[in-house]
C-alpha cells in the first residue's frame, strides 16, 4: 500500500461569494492556512485582484486549485455560476461559449501555479428542482421515473461532453494542469459515477483525474441518485483530490466535523485504494460556506488533521 497523503488548502469560497480580496488574505493568514484553493464565480477584475494579492504572499499561501468559471461568465448567476455554462450542452454554441470560459480559468491557473483546475460538466436536463428538494426535504424519495429519464440520456450527454474534452484536455496539457471532474449533488447533473467511469477511459493518459465532493456526494446519497461505496470502489485509486466541507441532510457547506459525514472511514477507503508505490499527496480543500467564525474553521481544520493524520 502506497504511502496515502493530503496536502490541505482553504477554499476563497469560506469568505463569502464574491468577498473583499484584502480580507480575504486576512482570514487565511489568521488562519495559517497551509495553501489556497480559488472558488468559481469571482467576477474578472476580482479575480485580478486576489490573485495578484496571493502572487505577493505565494510563499505563505500557494494556489494549489482554481474552480471552474474563474472568471464567471459575463451575466452568470451566481448561485449556479458552475453550471452558467454547460459543458454537456447539446447546443453546440453553449458548448463553445463553456469551453471559451473554461479556458480562461485555464489560464488564470497557470497565472497563479495552480496545478488543478476543478471543472464541473453541467446540467443534463431542467427539472422542477425546486419541487424535487420539497419531496427531500418531506423524506419522501425522488420519483423513479426521473431517475430512469436521466439514465437513459447517458450516451447523448456522453457525446456532448467529448466534443468539450478533447480541446480542454489538449490545453491541459500543454500548460501542465490536472482537469479535476468532480461528483454532483443533484441527480440531473452530470456525470454520473459511470459516466466518470466511460470518460476516464476514452481519454486514459489525458490529464482527466476523478475529483469527490464529499458533501455534494451525501447530499446525492440522501436523494437516492448517488452510491458513495460504488464512486469510491471506481475512482478512489486516482482521485486527485476531494472536497471537505460537511453536510447535514440537505445542508451543505458546514466546517468538518459539524455534519453527518464519517471522515474516518473515508480516510480508511482512500488509504487502502492507494497503490503500491503511490506517494504523491492527494488534495483536500476545506470548502465551506461564509458565515462562520475563525474558531469553527480552525475546529474543522484540525478535525480533518486528527482523521486523517499525514494532512500537512
Amino acid at each position: 500500500m502506497g504511502g496515502f497523503r493530503l496536502q490541505l488548502a482553504i477554499s476563497t469560497r469560506s469568505f463569502g461569494p464574491r468577498p473583499d480580496p484584502a480580507e480575504v488574505i486576512d482570514g487565511l493568514l489568521r488562519l495559517e492556512a497551509p495553501a489556497v484553493a480559488v472558488h468559481a464565480g469571482l467576477p474578472r477584475p476580482v479575480l485580478a485582484g486576489l490573485l495578484d494579492l496571493l502572487h505577493r504572499e505565494r510563499s505563505r499561501l500557494p494556489v494549489l486549485a482554481l474552480t471552474n468559471y474563474a472568471p464567471a461568465p459575463q451575466a452568470a448567476p451566481l448561485a449556479s455560476v458552475v453550471d452558467a455554462l454547460r459543458l454537456c450542452s447539446p447546443d453546440r454554441e453553449e458548448r463553445q461559449l463553456a469551453i471559451a470560459a473554461t479556458l480562461d480559468t485555464f489560464a488564470a491557473a497557470a497565472d497563479a501555479g495552480a496545478p488543478v483546475v476543478i471543472v464541473s460538466l453541467g446540467e443534463a436536463t431542467h427539472p422542477d428542482w425546486p419541487r424535487m428538494a420539497r419531496l427531500l426535504a418531506r423524506g419522501e424519495p425522488l420519483p423513479e421515473r426521473l431517475l430512469t429519464e436521466r439514465s437513459a440520456i447517458t450516451e447523448r450527454v456522453l457525446d456532448n461532453v467529448r466534443f468539450c474534452l478533447d480541446p480542454l484536455l489538449a490545453r491541459a496539457t500543454s500548460l501542465g494542469l490536472t482537469m479535476a471532474i468532480p461528483n454532483r449533488a443533484r441527480f440531473h447533473q452530470v456525470p454520473s459515477t459511470l459516466e466518470l467511469s466511460a470518460l476516464r477511459a476514452e481519454f486514459r493518459g489525458a490529464p482527466l483525474r476523478p475529483w469527490l465532493d464529499a458533501g455534494a456526494g451525501h447530499t446525492a446519497w440522501t436523494a437516492g441518485s448517488f452510491d458513495p461505496g460504488a464512486w469510491l470502489d471506481q475512482h478512489a485509486a486516482d482521485a486527485v483530490g476531494v472536497a471537505l466541507a460537511d453536510a447535514s441532510g440537505p445542508r451543505r457547506g458546514l466546517p468538518p466535523g459539524l455534519g453527518e459525514l464519517g471522515y474516518r472511514s473515508l480516510a480508511r477507503r482512500f488509504t487502502e485504494a492507494r497503490r503500491e508505490g503511490d506517494d504523491a499527496a492527494m488534495l483536500a480543500i476545506i470548502n465551506t460556506s461564509d458565515g462562520f467564525t475563525d474558531a469553527e474553521l480552525r475546529a474543522g481544520i484540525d478535525h480533518i488533521r486528527s482523521v486523517f493524520p499525514t494532512a500537512a
